[in-house]
């Protein structure tokens, strides 16, 4: 599952939008504890599942594909104002959009904006779902 974090991370450090709006060393694989520097963003994989195709059982061969889906949350945390907050969650946004694969999809489900007490800091917190065809 680790592919989940680093196609992710691959993705935005790789995005000029997002790496020249955030350093590519805030952009974390991870929890962390505490949230020290600003900007920064945290990718997590949250849960996940792997399912036969249509014939999976039957199919002998090369041809046994099933889907693999992760749950991959990615945190982002600004100091600043909202509005900043609201402009690089756009730019992540259109990076993981882009980054997509033929044989792999981003698809985001929500990403609320809140002010979070803990760090002192605006926060969204984007839910994506990665499907990834996989054959066996």
């Amino acid at each position: 599952m680790y592919h989940s974090y680093s196609s992710m991370r691959r993705i935005l450090i790789n995005d000029y939008h997002v790496s020249t709006a955030i350093p590519v060393a805030n952009i974390r694989v991870g929890y962390k504890r505490n949230i020290d520097v600003f900007p920064c963003i945290t990718i997590h994989r949250i849960g996940g599942d792997s399912y036969g195709r249509l014939g999976y059982q039957t199919t002998t061969g090369d041809s046994r594909d099933r889907m693999e889906s992760d749950l991959i949350q990615v945190d982002i945390f600004h100091d600043d104002s909202i509005e900043d907050l609201e402009l690089l969650d756009d730019k992540v946004i259109v990076a993981v959009m882009s980054g997509s694969k033929v044989d792999e999809g981003y698809r985001l489900m929500s990403n609320p904006s809140t002010y979070d007490d803990s760090y002192e800091c605006y926060r969204t917190t984007q839910t994506w779902i990665l499907d990834r065809l996989v054959q066996d």
